[in-house]
């Protein structure tokens, strides 16, 4: 699972657009209190790292699938707003 996304970023003080970005969970760390989810951005065409992020949830009021769980939580938010699931 990951999500798609159009993604808008400064670079070299201009604003840029990036059609169709693949956004991933790379790898989750924590416990069952609460998790990180570290996320990150590539290109679709040639898979090139756009960036990387952490975000964190409170695992237990979710699924048993972390993976799922977590990408239910980043779907809500605003940062990943309007993306979908590929």
């Amino acid at each position: 699972m990951a999500l798609n996304k159009d993604l808008s970023a400064k670079y070299l003080g201009k604003n840029i657009t990036l059609n169709g970005a693949y956004i991933k969970i790379s790898r989750i760390e924590g416990t069952k209190n609460n998790v990180l989810l570290v996320v990150s951005a590539q290109t679709k065409k040639d898979g090139e790292l756009i960036w990387e992020k952490g975000f964190s949830f409170d695992p237990l009021s979710k699924e048993k699938n972390i993976f799922a769980s977590g990408y239910e939580h980043l779907k809500t938010l605003p940062e990943f707003e309007y993306s979908e699931d590929c």
